[in-house]
């Protein structure tokens, strides 16, 4: 079973060896999913890969948001609240950008990622992947950094 939403589960494990000696064990765990996290890195823009040799991260945290989109650098603000189906409702605030100057295809690729990024509605985190929806179409990312909190 693959548990992509948060909250509070019961696990149990039964294992059987070839002579058919079997044991079984019960713990509880919490998934705890959440937007404030490390760095999320942009697999898909509505379904199409990004260019070879770009990359594009986000990274939501008390409230700002911050990347590196394609040539750029942005941050901003954001809300999120948490739906009952595990979702959450986004507001992204206005977005602040570096001013550099890339390769116009970058520019296009960066162009249409902020631009659904200011868009975003919806959230929905399924164990190391976050979808946001837009009205122009999807942003897919993965965690490219666990958090460890030592």
């Amino acid at each position: 079973m693959i548990y992509n939403r948060a909250g509070e589960y019961e696990v149990t494990v039964f294992v059987m060896d070839a002579n058919g000696l079997s044991s079984s064990t019960t713990t509880r765990i919490n998934i705890d999913a959440r937007l404030d996290t490390d760095v999320w890195t942009l697999s898909t823009i509505d379904t199409k890969p990004l260019l070879p040799g770009t990359a594009i991260t986000m990274q939501f945290k008390e409230g700002e948001l911050a990347g590196f989109a394609g040539c750029n650098t942005y941050q901003g603000t954001y809300t999120a609240d948490l739906n009952d189906d595990g979702t959450y409702t986004i507001v992204a605030g206005p977005l602040t950008t570096s001013r550099l100057a890339c390769p116009p295809d970058i520019m296009e690729q960066e162009q249409e990622y902020l631009t659904s990024l200011q868009q975003v509605t919806r959230a929905t985190i399924q164990q190391n992947e976050i979808i946001l929806d837009s009205p122009p179409g999807k942003l897919d990312f993965y965690l490219i950094e666990a958090h460890d909190p030592k």
